[in-house]
């Protein structure tokens, strides 16, 4: 842990440009064909030997980062199995703001059938433009799909269920969109909208709405697979995640593999790989890079003299520290903020007041009454009886002094984040891009610019034990 925030926090100070791609969540409906173009040929062409599965667009729906950081693991091990991955946010699906890009997909030419409507609606267009966009698709004979209307995409599916069954912040949008497309009106029965209307529910659509909403073969050429995040104290277990399953196979992807199931309340991270490593790795290995992968792609090795090869490069870091001087820089804008580190920009300092044990100290469990005291922020915290209260704690001060001292930082020196032009090629697997950017969108894993002291307090995890994932590298 302590090698990882060093590197994390020492990489070259100089400055550089900022990069910012943040989406505005337009629905275009024009472009010009010069435009198209360009947006189609700024990424670049495979090497099929480099990467025999060609394409991997890896989509998660989280809150608290947990799915976005199995999504970037399997986009870590992608290139080693040969597939070229990326990285989306679920929120920049429907805030796609390439206008050229929507409006290509609602009108794809041979794509649609005599016997299918003609184009497609705003939302069908905008979540096709993603997940389903030209410039990533594989035909199936290995060679470049490009921007003719020929191949597939190939997609997996992150989605962690918050509350009672519900979708995460950054997946609201997608999940709404898809209910219409899918004919699935109610995501905690995962019925088609028209089995709820010939069984006369009241509250269901109308047959006339449901013909007009849903479109069940506008995401025909999509391969795809899904893990879901949940936990089994709660009654809609994992609902997300059967709801995009479920979903997907209604608009004509093709599933790859089973759904896989995480129990938070057991070995979520043990459950995904062995979901990742037994199921969705051989699957996608078998069905698309038998081919094999070129061993020069793999990271660097070196030999011990015994026989034992070392792996020697570290992972590549999508960001760049530069150290700034005084109180300069602006503070980050919260767009740029990743979903599930955007409550670090809505938080307030808030001190526990009171705290006592509930239980007789014969029981062996414990549940603890404590009170916090919110009477200074009344402006911006108001509480009613039911509400949650999201934790944020600080790291001990002697720890943080104690790693800042292990790893030579000056606590006080300020810094923000800035993208990595050694990474920022458009196809970064390690940050998420804009929907259909030609370059990829930084978002920054907390609110920079700020102090070393403030990111190792707050922003990181010095007292957990690291991740099975993490020793594995």
């Amino acid at each position: 842990l302590l090698g990882t925030t060093w590197y994390y926090l020492s990489i070259s100070s100089g400055g550089i440009g900022a990069g910012n791609g943040a989406s505005g969540g337009a629905k275009g409906t024009t472009a010009s064909n010069g435009a198209a173009n360009d947006r189609r040929s700024s990424v670049k062409e495979l090497d099929r030997s480099k990467y025999p599965g060609g394409h991997l667009a890896i989509y998660y729906g989280s809150q608290t980062g947990t799915a976005q950081m199995f999504a970037r693991q399997i986009a870590s091990e992608s290139e080693s199995r040969g597939f070229k991955a990326r990285v989306v946010d679920l929120q920049d699906v429907v805030d796609n703001d390439d206008a050229g890009a929507v409006s290509d997909a609602a009108e794809e030419e041979g794509f649609f059938g005599t016997d299918e409507k003609g184009g497609l609606d705003d939302d069908a267009a905008v979540i096709r433009a993603t997940v389903a966009d030209p410039r990533y698709r594989d035909a199936d004979d290995g060679t470049e799909g490009g921007g003719g209307g020929k191949g597939r995409s190939k997609a997996v599916l992150l989605l962690a269920t918050y509350g009672e069954g519900e979708p995460t912040d950054n997946a609201q949008q997608f999940v709404e969109m898809m209910k219409g497309k899918s004919g699935i009106s109610n995501i905690y029965k995962l019925e088609k909208a028209e089995e709820a209307v010939s069984e006369g529910s009241g509250d269901a659509p109308t047959s006339a709405s449901v013909s007009a909403l849903r479109h069940a073969s506008f995401l025909k050429d999509v391969d795809y697979a899904v893990f879901g995040l949940g936990n089994k104290q709660y009654e809609h277990y994992n609902n997300m995640g059967r709801f995009a399953d479920a979903a997907l196979e209604e608009c004509g992807a093709s599933r790859i593999v089973p759904i896989g199931l995480g129990d938070d309340d057991d070995d979520l991270e043990g459950d995904f790989e062995t979901w990742k490593d037994n199921v969705f790795w051989p699957a996608m290995m078998e069905r698309y890079a038998s081919k094999g992968v070129d061993a020069s792609r793999t990271a660097a090795k070196e030999e011990d003299g015994n026989g034992t090869t070392t792996t020697m490069e570290l992972p590549p870091c999508p960001y760049r520290v530069e150290y700034l001087k005084s109180e300069e820089g602006l503070p980050s804008d919260p767009d740029l903020v990743q979903t599930s580190s955007k409550h670090y920009s809505q938080s307030w300092d808030c001190p526990v007041v009171a705290k006592r044990e509930l239980r007789d100290p014969s029981d062996p469990g414990s549940t603890i009454h404590m009170e916090i005291d919110i009477s200074n922020h009344p402006d911006a915290m108001g509480y009613e009886t039911a509400d949650n209260l999201g934790i944020l704690p600080r790291n001990d001060a002697g720890a943080v002094e104690a790693v800042a001292v292990a790893l030579g930082y000056d606590l006080d020196r300020r810094f923000h984040l800035l993208p990595n032009p050694e990474r920022n090629d458009g196809d970064d697997p390690s940050s998420a891009p804009a929907a259909s950017s030609s370059s990829s969108k930084h978002t920054l894993p907390f609110p920079t610019p700020c102090t070393v002291r403030t990111a190792l307090e707050r922003y990181c995890d010095l007292s957990g034990p690291p991740r099975r994932s993490d020793l594995k590298r």
